[in-house]
């Protein structure tokens, strides 16, 4: 960012720490991609070409196959982000010259962890608002419906489009709690009464391997002084999708957080700004976009009493 000037030991600091604060949930499923420039184009996996088989063997003298790109591919365009905490000059004044660098790193710190919480929840928003529910799935409220079967349709269904095998299942603790209690699921253990289902029995329940997220991360979506009501992000959505680590702008992900800096932390500053005797703030870009629709499907689940 042009025109910042960023102090270097803090900015250091947080990058240090970055990954231990960094949403594991959010970084399957929106990885972030570095790009050398905060726009530019990515690949979509929309239709069928993406996945199409080619035949690689050549005759001899013969051309190379080649992989055609779409003449038109949709971009990113990063945007500006910053989160700021001041100091009061009692604090400072309380800690002295000797703990002013460790209040600084104690504000650094809330920043980069504040922000994980929020990048969480605005990755699912993405999800919620550039995906749909599978008609006929997730009426989890009906004793005669049996989620495990509803899990393994929409598995086969990412795993069948794409030709992955490894695949993420992310289910909001919500409906979680309604699949722990369905009858068709108690069903498939005997002596269910001392067992819970938890993320780890459900895996072996599935008709393929998959590796299941549970998103229970709480949030109050309310203004800073009004009354909050914490809701679950992940509330009661399960979502199958491909996750790339580490992607480029044209490997198969359900969706990307192209960004200009890996951890969220392009710099960290401090600026005076009264009342307070100074500001620390972060600053990154992102961009979160969902490009693969055919590597995510998702549930909608009914909650409630089962009848």
């Amino acid at each position: 960012m042009k025109g910042i000037a960023f102090d270097v030991q803090l900015t250091s600091f947080a990058h240090g720490i970055a990954p231990d604060y960094s949403s594991s949930l959010a970084d399957v499923m929106a990885p972030q991609c570095v790009c050398p420039a905060a726009s530019g184009q990515y690949i979509k996996f929309d239709d069928d070409e993406s996945f199409r088989l080619i035949d690689t063997r050549r005759a001899i003298g013969g051309d190379m196959k080649m992989i055609d790109f779409p003449t038109s591919s949709p971009s990113f365009n990063c945007v500006p982000h910053s989160l700021g905490i001041g100091t009061d000059s009692f604090e400072k004044e309380r800690v002295g010259d000797a703990g002013l660098t460790m209040l600084r790193e104690s504000k650094v710190r809330t920043l980069v962890s504040r922000n994980a919480l929020s990048r969480e929840q605005r990755v699912f928003t993405v999800y919620a608002n550039g995906t749909s529910a599978e008609s006929g799935l997730g009426t989890w409220t009906n004793a005669n419906k049996d989620p495990i079967d509803e899990l393994n349709t929409i598995v086969i269904k990412i795993a069948t489009q794409t030709g992955i095998s490894r695949i993420e299942l992310v289910i909001g603790l919500n409906a979680l709690q309604q699949l722990s209690k369905h009858p068709k699921v108690l069903a498939r253990f005997p002596g269910s009464g001392l067992i819970n289902v938890n993320a780890d029995t459900l895996a072996k329940l599935l008709l393929i391997p998959v590796t299941i997220h549970v998103a229970m991360m709480p949030i109050a979506l309310e203004k800073t002084g009004k009354t909050a009501s914490k809701t679950i992000i992940g509330g009661a959505k399960v979502y199958a999708l491909i996750s790339q680590r580490n992607p480029s702008p044209f490997d198969p992900s359900a969706a990307k957080t192209f960004t200009t800096n890996l951890g969220q932390v392009q710099g960290v500053g401090t600026v005076e700004k009264p009342p307070f005797a100074e500001v620390n703030y972060i600053a990154w870009s992102e961009d979160i976009e969902l490009t693969g629709s055919q590597c995510v499907a998702r549930i909608d689940v009914a909650t409630g009493d089962i009848a």
